[in-house]
């Protein structure tokens, strides 16, 4: 076959480079973490399922679901990864919506303060233009 000298060069799917090693979960286990499904993220995780999955440890932490977050971290999710469309990470998420019991957790766990997201705000700025004074004084201590 000849190729053609004008033709365009094929398209290549762009993809970030922080999440190229990752695997996506499927929509019924995001929707278990949003919703704070333990059981069916824990039998998903039993089956081979992997808690470091885009995103579910954020959606996990920007829903309050503490059970879930937990699970994840102790199954091995990324604490500090960044990711979904502002690539944020779970104490942002956290700390942006007003979680405390997931704040202090995954503060616990070694969570980074210092990470920006594509917007530049940290958590303790999500936290803080969101009016939630509680996580403000935990990202501060």
């Amino acid at each position: 076959a000849s190729c053609s000298r004008n033709a365009p060069p094929p398209k290549t799917p762009r993809v970030s480079h922080s999440n190229m090693s990752k695997s996506v979960a499927p929509a019924s286990i995001m929707t278990a973490a949003k919703s704070g499904k333990v059981d069916v993220l824990l039998e998903w995780l039993n089956s081979g399922g992997q808690a470091n999955a885009e995103d579910v440890l954020m959606v996990a932490a920007g829903h309050g679901h503490e059970q879930v977050v937990d699970l994840l971290l102790q199954r091995g999710a990324e604490i500090n990864e960044q990711s979904g469309e502002g690539a944020g990470t779970a104490l942002m998420a956290a700390a942006g919506r007003g979680w405390v019991r997931v704040v202090e957790l995954l503060l616990r766990g070694g969570a980074e303060l210092d990470l920006r997201a594509s917007d530049g705000g940290t958590a303790l700025m999500w936290a803080a233009s969101n009016g939630h004074e509680r996580v403000v004084e935990l990202l501060q201590q």
